[in-house]
């Protein structure tokens, strides 16, 4: 349930059960409805501020990313300039993000090495091999979600300052 005055998160005691919020105050003695609705202004600013800002982040690395891979390709490979080559190079970066952003590999540091360490390689076990496998592919693809996730932030961002004006409910853990 969401606090009536600043719409942060209720909270039930678990002395009393009754419903507060640890943010405002309601549900308290200490309750002080100007001050709610202060604090509902200011985290919904800050939070479009920050979002803005690692939005912005996100796309200056992205661009940084985008141009080392056209330098390598059409620089160091010497592939020619051509509107052909430049549409499979775009075609291959989306897919490349969209990979980045679809698969994160959960890899396991106690199935890394010998003793629980990554610089020795266990050679009697294949879970060894298919850890190791699975942190190279998740450094290799990090670039692709940090392009992937400066345009699924702008998205974000777009949606929550034209859209909806209180961000989605989070669920209770």
């Amino acid at each position: 349930m969401k606090c009536p005055a600043c719409g942060y998160r209720a909270t039930r005691s678990r002395r009393t059960g009754q419903l507060y919020c640890a943010r405002c105050g309601w549900g308290t003695d200490d309750f002080r409805p100007e001050v709610a609705k202060k604090k509902r202004r200011t985290a919904r600013a800050r939070r479009v501020d920050v979002t803005f800002l690692t939005v912005l982040a996100l796309w200056v690395m992205s661009g940084a990313i985008v141009y080392a891979f056209y330098w390598f390709v059409f620089s160091a490979v010497r592939v020619e300039r051509s509107a052909q080559n430049i549409l499979l190079f775009a075609v291959a970066l989306g897919v490349y993000a969209l990979a980045g952003w679809v698969f994160r590999p959960e890899v396991d540091p106690e199935k890394l090495g010998m003793a629980g360490n990554m610089l020795i390689d266990n050679p009697f076990t294949l879970s060894d091999d298919i850890e190791r496998f699975k942190l190279v592919f998740l450094i290799v693809c990090y670039p692709g979600r940090i392009m992937a996730g400066a345009v699924v932030g702008l998205f974000r961002l777009v949606g929550q300052s034209f859209g909806r004006k209180e961000p989605p409910p989070r669920p209770n853990r």
